[in-house]
């Protein structure tokens, strides 16, 4: 991720009251207030899983089609993508409305990443469904998505207005 939309985001969460301090290497922990996970360590009784996506499907460049795909489905929610280290890469989310946090942790040699996810919203399940869809439509890239702004708000389309959604 560019250093610099790093520091944007972590500003702005900040600035709400919030205030990420990045993780570790070695997993889904992280060293911040509690503002997401309860202090004195632990995951704050996060959601285990697996995903079979692998880091080279979905880490991408900042403004690739993906990461557009996912800020439309998934919306208010932040995207970190941590240095690899040590063989292990974190991707957090974290939502903007509320306390909800996900990590995946790509390894190196691994198959399957390790998930951890808690609050009220499910931000892993929303990104991997988001992921999916976006695979499922053939990976569109931006000039396949439209925007239509009128009396009832914004409505989000891919290739034909009449199957829209709001951002």
């Amino acid at each position: 991720m560019d250093p610099s939309v790093s520091r944007h985001a972590g500003a702005r969460l900040d600035a709400a009251g919030w205030h990420p301090r990045g993780c570790v290497p070695s997993g889904c922990r992280c060293r911040r207030t509690g503002a997401y996970v309860p202090a004195g360590g632990g995951d704050g009784g996060a959601d285990a899983s697996v995903t079979g996506i692998t880091e080279s499907e979905f880490i991408t460049p900042p403004y690739s089609a993906l990461r557009f795909a996912l800020g439309l489905r998934v919306p208010n929610c932040v995207q970190v993508v941590a240095d690899r280290r040590d063989g292990a890469r974190p991707v957090w989310f974290y939502g903007l409305t509320d306390r909800s946090w996900a990590c995946v942790v790509f390894r190196e040699g691994v198959a399957e990443a390790r998930v951890r996810q808690a609050g009220e919203r499910r931000l892993w399940d929303e990104v991997e469904a988001a992921y999916r869809w976006w695979v499922g439509h053939g990976r569109p890239d931006h000039t396949r998505f439209g925007l239509t702004v009128g009396p009832a708000g914004q409505r989000v389309w891919l290739d034909d207005p009449a199957d829209c959604w709001a951002p």
